[in-house]
């Protein structure tokens, strides 16, 4: 078992506007935060399905590759505008290979009695299915869930 903080997400290609202009990059809510507690932390683990044509390969290389997946589907990408006020639109969502993100893909054996689960923004139905797969294996692990507004209101 290993003891640290797994985020469970999407690692996506983001199409970003705003009032800079217009860039390809990584996104994914789930990729930020991990490589934001990557920065603190040894112990950081994504947990995933990424297209093969994803074009970021080398951000990948900050998690150990055993709790990634790696689909045929296209990756997942997001086209998100930003106005002046820096506040987002989701222009288009297409999930391709994110639609595989599910319980199944939870690595129980290797969550720690210490560890951390990280529920970044997916669907409401699939949060909760992986909510209650941990805590019926895994009562004592720590978990933390993050939503988008989008997923309550029943868009995407």
């Amino acid at each position: 078992m290993v003891d640290g903080i797994f985020f469970v997400g999407h690692v996506s290609v983001d199409e970003i506007q705003n009032i800079n202009g217009r860039n390809v990059q990584p996104g994914g809510a789930a990729l930020y935060a991990a490589i934001a507690a990557r920065t603190l932390l040894e112990n950081v683990y994504l947990v995933s399905v990424i297209g093969k044509d994803y074009p970021f390969p080398n951000i990948l290389n900050f998690f150990p590759r055993r709790y990634l997946r790696f689909s045929k589907a296209p990756s997942t990408r997001f086209s998100i505008k930003y106005n002046e006020v820096w506040e987002a639109k989701y222009l288009e969502a297409r999930y391709g290979a994110g639609l595989s993100i599910s319980p199944k893909l939870i690595p129980i054996e290797s969550i720690g009695s210490n560890s951390i689960v990280h529920i970044s923004p997916l669907p409401p139905s699939k949060v909760r299915k992986i909510l209650h797969l941990i805590k019926s294996k895994k009562p004592k692990v720590m978990i933390s869930i993050n939503t988008w507004i989008g997923y309550i209101r029943g868009e995407n």
